[in-house]
Order: C-alpha cells, then structure tokens, then sequence
C-alpha cells in the first residue's frame, strides 16, 4: 500500500491507497511543520498517523510534504524517522509542501507555478529545466498576503482606528474603562475582534498579540474576511492589499520565465491554501488582477486551477499517481488530534502568575540568614500546609469514597505526574500492597518518562499531551477506574493528556494543584486547588506543594482502604510481612486483636501465625476459637 502525508501550518491530510491505487482511507491531523517541531514531536506526530491506520496496512511506498523541509539534511531526518516507524517502507520521499503542490499540476503545463495563502504564503514554479520561488521567508519577514499578514495589519488598523475615535477620559481610571470592550464604540472593528476572542480590554488584547502563535493570529482573516464581505471600508482596504501582493509575486515569478529566451504555450497556476480553497471572491479577485498584470494577449495560455487535494500530490512523487481534479471524494475520514491542537483545547490558561512560580516575600533573604532562622522559617511556612487542605475536605471526602467503591466495582486507581508529583504518586502506589496486601494493580503510579524518571530528571518528558493520553491507553483504563492527575502549577501537558484521555475512555477524573488562578478548558470531574503561598525556594515545588501532595495521597489511598475494610479498629490487619520487623508487627496486632482471650501466650499465637503464613485474619479467627 502506499500513503501521502500533506502538513500544513493549519491541519495535515493524508490519503491511503492500494496496490491497484484504489482510495481506502483519508485521515485530517493537527498542523506540521519541520522547523517547529522537536525531535520527539515529529516523532510523535508520525506515530500518531501510524496509529489511524488499520492494524494490517504493510506500507511500501511513503510520501511526505511538509513546510520547512528546504534542505538534504532536513529530509534525511525525516526519512530516517519515517524509516523507523514504518520498518516495510521500500520507496520514501520527502519534500516541502510546495513541491507536492506542483505535482498536482498536469504535466501538459509549460510552466507550473503554485501560489499558496494559507497561515503563510508563497510562489514556486518550474518548467523543463528551472525552479524557482517568490516568497517564504516566515511571517517576521515575508508572507505578504497570508492570513497571518491580512490579521496583523487589520489588528494594526483597528487599534488606529479606535485611538483616533476614542475620547478623553476625565481621569486615568476613566481612560482605563473607554479600553474595555463594552465602552468601546460599535462602529470600531477591534470590538468585534475583542468579542469573538473574548477579550476584555485593549491592553489584554495587546497582551494576546505578543503571546498568540502565528496559527492563532492568522485565525483572525476569517473574520476580516467576513467585514469585508459586509462591506466594511478598513477589512475592504486590508484584503484588497493581500490580494494585490500575492498577485504582484505571482505575476513577477511568471515574468521570470517569459524572460528566457524559449517558447512557452501553457501556463498553469494552482491556488492553494485557505485563502483561495474557502473563499471563491478572494481566488476571483486574485484571477483578475494576475491576469490584468501579465497582459498576455493571447500569446500564451493561462490557466487557473484550485488545488483542493495536494495531498494527492505526495502520493505523485512516490509512485505513478497522477493527481485528479475536482471535489474530494466522499471515503470516510479518520481524524486524529495532534499535539499542539490537543494541548490548545486542553490545558487550562494561567491568567496570572502561577503562585509556585512567585516568589515568597518572607524568604527573600534567605541566603543571608542563619540555619537556625531558615529553620523556622521553614517550619513556619509548612505549618500552614494543613489549614490549606482543610479547606477542600469536603472534595477529599468525595474522593474517599469514589476510590472505596472503585475498589469495590474492580476499578484501579491511578495517580499521574511528572517530577515530584509523578514521584509521589508512584511512592504512595509502592506502599499500598505491603502496608494493605493490595494486588499491584488497585492502585498504580504513573510518571512522564517512566521508571527512569524515578531517580532521573528526563527532558522534555512532562512536554507531550500524547504521551500521556497513550499511558491511559497502555493501562487500558476504563470506566471503573479512577485517575488522579497532579500537577503543582497546574499546566503540565503529560498530566493532563492521560486525565483527558482517562475521561473519554469514561474513567472518573480528579486533579490535585496548587494553582488556585487557573482557568479550565475542560474541568476534571473533582478538582482540589490548593493554596499553600509561594515557595521559600521560589519555584521548588518539592518544598510545600510536595508535603501538602504526600499529606493528600496518605488520605485518599488509607482512609479508601479503611472503607474497604483493610483495617481493624486502628490496626492494620491485612499487611504483608515482607521483611522481620512487618512479621513482628504482624504478631503484635495478633496479640492485641485475641487482648482478652485466656490461656494463649505469645508463642502460641507466633507459632500459629506462622502456620498461616502470616495471615492476621485467619490467625485471630483460629485463635478466637
């Protein structure tokens, strides 16, 4: 079988074909591209392809066109990987986006050239014997009538627009409230981007620009394209000038070629990307002005044609496809999240500085007081620890009781985390069958970057929202179980990837912070955020987030095994004696369950817990008579 993979900055197509090149599958996945994504990002998102496809496909040929693959080196890296996760492949290219566009144009073209307005923008094309482009130096420098580019400049004049309508406040708070969206004049197109991003104010508006990513700001071209469509004047001024530069850099590419001194019949140009594929008056008016530009007179054909399918066009450059126009077919589309799209619909967003990332006015002077004073202060500042956890004991109570009937159903209990949080979990995990003669797996620990992680910090291993979702699926968790997600500032991706995931398999979530200032995309079913105050080691989370973490854990997975009836009176009955001092604790419990019982001495009872191999129940029933 054979595959295409098309990446975009905005979504990624891929196309699974037949020996016979009959269409089987298409699968839609979240953008790509080489220059933005680490090594195990990319080797993430492959993966992730692998994982859509069904369990029998043997792939022969792989071809893959991405932005920013511009160099030998780049497409080394990516057939090698592709290599790895696909061990069958016997044919593999790999090239830029633009290159699997001009595939998609008919070989019976002079001259091919690709005009893509997308996130981005530029033009490539090539007759017999040159390639050449306009444009592609990134949003900073180029792209000149992207949907980045319309946005940015729309934003610009927006803001313009309302400082020059906006009146003078009275006073500095009364200038503040003319800034928020509710005061700000209708006829000011800021407000609408304001309302639509639900942003509040001119100076949080300001503060999104510096912080969005270039996909989120080019999100904004829908909705200057939608002004313009309505007919308002600045969104008119913005799109008629990305029209006019994408048609200026085509027609300049053009002009290249019918500058060389051979002869050319036909021209075809392929318009690719949102701009042209969603919006057929924006093609239009690109159409018209090209043509008005070049002036051919009838001396060479010209013709337009939108590429719908360029991923059609990897399959062209690994095997004798010739892609084919028109709609898309009606086949069945598998979509697969991606890192980064699962992570922006996920994780929650700081609206302030986290408080374990702020620092502690009563520690600033820590590295000039003595022991003795940092001492108390540290004692001082874990003293507030369980006034902190107090305030949740009724969402702890919850717990106690969702995890016993776990227990009860056949359900597991799991904690997730990464670094000190992910430790706790585990070590929490670890003490449960010796101290309750616990099977394994009733409640089980799992950290970002696995059993190395326990004595090792790993790299970027708490980065992937995918690989925790793909611990949840490892673990097969389920509608039984429980998963406990912990994560001291509240955001870290592998936490909340396997709790998500958790909640779609139907598993009950909680999370466990100490962010009280987050604000939730998709809430867990119980959430306890704490506030314990800042670090005295600003940002050192093992400090008072990892005492309050540990206290919390000692509650849930104790009192749930309480409830289950791992305990009698306040001992504990059912623990495993795995070593001398647990077998001497378990003859002491027997001692003291059997107080009362005349004519048993402590050999006696010994003698009889050993026959029963420890067993604390059954011995005490023997002894009880």
């Amino acid at each position: 079988m054979s595959l295409g993979i098309e990446c975009g900055a905005t979504g990624t197509s891929i196309l699974l074909v037949s020996d016979k090149y009959e269409k089987l599958q298409r699968g839609e996945f979240g953008p790509a591209n080489f220059n933005l994504l680490s090594g195990s990002e990319l080797k993430d998102f492959f993966e992730n392809v692998k994982k859509s496809l069904p369990d029998n496909v043997k792939l022969i040929n792989l071809g893959v066109g991405m932005p920013g693959i511009g160099d030998a080196q780049a497409k080394e890296v990516v057939t090698n990987l592709l290599k790895e996760i696909w061990p069958s492949l016997e044919r593999v290219w790999v090239g830029s986006d633009a290159e699997t566009a001009l595939a998609c144009i008919r070989k019976d073209s002079d001259i091919k050239l690709i005009v893509i307005a997308g996130t981005g923008s530029n033009c490539h094309a090539k007759d017999s014997d040159s390639v050449s482009k306009v444009g592609g130096f990134g949003h900073i420098l180029g792209d000149r009538g992207s949907s980045f580019a319309i946005a940015q400049k729309a934003l610009r004049l927006a803001l313009r627009e309302f400082e020059h309508k906006c009146a003078l406040g009275t006073s500095p708070e009364h200038n503040k409230k003319l800034r928020e969206v509710e005061n700000i004049p209708d006829d000011c197109i800021v407000k609408y981007f304001m309302e639509h991003k639900k942003i509040p104010s001119i100076a949080q508006l300001v503060q999104w620009s510096v912080e969005c990513s270039k996909t989120e700001m080019a999100g904004l071209a829908v909705l200057v394209i939608k002004k313009w469509k309505e007919g308002n004047l600045l969104a008119k001024g913005v799109i008629e000038e990305a029209i006019k530069e994408l048609a200026e850099d085509c027609s300049c590419l053009v002009k290249k070629f019918l500058n060389k001194p051979q002869r050319y019949s036909k021209i075809t140009i392929g318009l690719t990307g949102s701009l042209f594929t969603k919006n057929e008056d924006f093609s239009k008016g690109f159409k018209q002005q090209v043509s008005a530009m070049l002036d051919l007179q009838g001396k060479v054909q010209l013709h337009f044609r939108k590429l719908l399918d360029t991923v059609q066009g990897a399959l062209a450059m690994v095997t004798s496809w010739e892609a084919e126009e028109g709609e898309l077919d009606d086949l069945d589309t598998v979509k697969r999240i991606s890192r980064t799209e699962m992570s922006l619909q996920i994780l929650p967003d700081y609206t302030q500085l986290p408080l374990t990332e702020s620092r502690n006015p009563n520690s600033m002077f820590l590295d000039t007081i003595s022991t003795s004073e940092a001492i108390d202060l540290m004692l001082k500042e874990e003293s507030a620890i369980h006034v902190a956890i107090a305030k949740h004991k009724q969402a702890i109570e919850e717990l106690v009781l969702k995890i016993s009937k776990c227990f009860q159903q056949g359900g597991r209990l799991f904690y997730v985390g990464a670094g000190t949080s992910g430790r706790l979990g585990v070590l929490d995990a670890s003490e449960c069958p010796p101290t309750f003669k616990s099977p394994p797996e009733w409640v089980q620990g799992i950290i970002a970057g696995g059993s190395a992680a326990l004595t090792s910090a790993i790299e970027g291993a708490e980065d992937s929202v995918l690989d925790g979702s793909y611990a949840a699926e490892e673990r097969k968790i389920g509608i039984n179980d429980i998963v406990i997600g912990i994560a001291a500032s509240g955001r870290t991706p592998f936490v909340w990837g396997t709790m998500f995931r958790a909640h779609t398999r139907g598993a009950f979530t909680a999370f466990l912070t100490f962010n009280p200032s987050l604000k939730f995309k998709w809430k867990p079913d119980v959430v306890l955020a704490l506030d314990v105050g800042p670090e005295v080691l600003t940002g050192s989370t093992r400090l008072k987030c990892g005492t309050a973490t540990k206290c919390i854990l000692n509650m849930l997975s104790t009192l749930a095994m309480v409830n289950y009836g791992k305990c009698f009176e306040n001992l504990m009955v059912d623990l495993s004696p795995a070593n001398q001092k647990l077998k001497d604790r378990a003859l002491r419990i027997v001692l003291l369950m059997i107080d009362g019982v005349k004519g048993i001495s402590e050999e006696k009872a010994r003698q009889v817990l050993l026959s029963n191999n420890y067993d604390i129940r059954k011995t005490v029933e023997q002894l009880r008579g």
